[in-house]
């Protein structure tokens, strides 16, 4: 099949960003399969010893300690996406350039991170990781599909410390200054994508790119409100465009007073390099063209606020004011569980899991769904979408008792992957992962009631079994479809 061309403006505006060579160079690269890059879960050990347990070859992604890029045929990213470790949320699979924005940015366990543009959650899980259950990484998209996406890829991923919401990025007023690294990876024109995405060749225009620098100010404008005094600012994007890049750095710069643009430890970039003449821009600002590096291309700045800060904030009233916090629909403010239900998760955790996998978070009810919340996300008031980790939801029997059902979630924020839990261990040539992943029931030998299945050590889900069957608790939307296989990438879109 035939792809759709590069779009002649691009081609034309690339020659003069490039010299001869450097753009001939860009288009073929432009027109090579994507790399399969795949970023580990920390709670699963380094990417290296991921890989070589899986029988796969791959090598490190310099800028990135968590990531490695699978070697082998193009079918390798897709045999990735549908190994059942994907679905255990072992690894994230990732475009190797992008694996490069969150060094760049560089959180500390303990810190408050934001992510402003966050969906669908690759950037947001590395931040999550790199936080060693320790702080806050909060998570906001604008649109509702784009949220949900989010919430599914970091429970999968086993966040315990996230907060997502979702709108206009207004809502997060009563959050001003109050974040110690906000990372905006913004929407852009994709040109980085043209690797991969027929659509992305098709959709771009100089109109395109011009709607989409307009765009990104305003993010821009509400991220350098969001950063404390001294905080650090990272901007993304996975185009080559100078307006949506340098340019909107220059930009912010201008309007912004208050921030200067740091310069970056790349490590593993130095033959990346940015566009030439770029001066005190380029600096700070570093580049992944697909012809010199690794990776379908992306971009990056790193700036810091001033510790002074009056005049700076555009809206000088909004750091007075204070968001609510909101329920999972941002409607409601969740209250402490009450005796009964903490009951119900107290007797459950004690007889299924063998302890409180999280006995530093605060027990909270919502409409009968209990959650578990870090003390660092009810410091920050905003309205959110869904806070820390969903345990299950407590329901009344005919007789009165109060019975708990896990929710999906609870399957991967548990100690040790859930060693000490009730649990069906199998290996993963077993026929039963497959069942268990298209929701079938499956058969086990000893076990009744509540338990985790795992596939040599990856929690996949729950089940409820009786007299030799387990009844499949993997949510729905999640479930393998057999005549269509799943998904085989994670990347971000533009």
């Amino acid at each position: 099949m035939t792809r759709p061309p590069l779009p002649a403006g691009f081609l034309q505006r690339i020659h003069g960003q490039l010299d001869a060579v450097g753009a001939v160079a860009l288009a073929r690269a432009l027109a090579a399969a994507p790399a399969a890059g795949l970023r580990a879960n920390p709670r699963h050990g380094p990417p290296e010893a991921l890989a070589a347990r899986l029988g796969w070859r791959a090598s490190a992604v310099p800028w990135c300690h968590e990531g490695v890029v699978l070697e082998g045929p193009p079918g390798a990213r897709g045999e990735a996406g549908r190994h059942p470790w994907h679905d255990g949320g072992a690894y994230y699979l990732q475009d190797p350039s992008a694996m490069g924005v969150v060094p760049l940015l560089d959180p500390h366990p303990g810190e408050a991170i934001l992510d402003l543009a966050a969906a669908p959650g690759g950037k947001a899980t590395h931040v999550e990781g790199r936080l060693r259950g320790r702080g806050v990484v909060w998570a906001h998209d604008a649109t509702p599909a784009r949220a949900d996406a989010l919430v599914s890829n970091l429970e999968r991923w086993g966040a315990t410390n996230a907060v997502v919401s979702q709108g206009d990025p207004r809502r997060l007023l009563g959050l001003v200054g109050r974040f110690d690294r906000v990372l905006v990876d913004a929407p852009c024109s994709g040109e980085g994508m043209f690797r991969k995405s027929d659509a992305a060749r098709v959709r771009w225009s100089p109109e395109r790119v011009r709607a989409c620098s307009l765009m990104q100010a305003t993010l821009l404008d509400h991220a350098a409100d969001l950063v404390r005094p001294g905080g650090v600012l990272v901007y993304a994007t996975c185009t080559f465009a100078p307006e949506e890049d340098e340019g909107a750095v220059a930009a912010l710069l201008a309007r912004r007073p208050d921030l200067e643009l740091v310069d970056l430890d790349a490590r593993g970039l130095r033959p990346v390099g940015t566009l030439p003449g770029d001066g005190p821009v380029g600096a700070g600002c570093v580049r992944w063209w697909p012809h010199r590096a690794v990776g379908d291309g992306h971009f990056a700045a790193r700036l810091r606020r001033g510790e002074a800060d009056a005049t700076a904030v555009r809206d000088p009233g909004a750091r007075g004011r204070q968001g609510v916090a909101g329920g999972r629909h941002g409607d409601g403010r969740p209250t402490p569980a009450a005796g009964p239900e903490a009951a119900a998760w107290r007797s459950f955790a004690e007889a299924v899991l063998g302890a409180d996998p999280l006995p530093g978070h605060a027990l909270l009810a919502d409409d009968g769904h209990l959650l578990a919340v870090p003390p660092e996300a009810l410091a920050l008031a905003a309205p959110w979408r869904r806070a820390g980790v969903a345990l299950g939801r407590v329901a009344v029997g005919r007789r009165g008792q109060r019975r708990f059902t896990p929710h999906h979630a609870l399957s991967r924020v548990l100690p040790a992957r859930g060693a000490a839990a009730a649990r069906v261990d199998l290996e993963l040539g077993d026929p039963r992962v497959a069942a268990f992943l298209r929701g079938e029931a499956i058969a086990v030998d000893a076990l009744e009631g509540w338990g985790l299945v795992r596939a040599e050590g990856v929690p996949l889900g729950w089940v409820k079994a009786s007299r030799g069957e387990a009844n499949n608790h993997y949510p729905r939307g999640l479930r393998r479809d057999p005549a269509r296989p799943p998904a085989d990438a994670d990347d971000e879109v533009a």
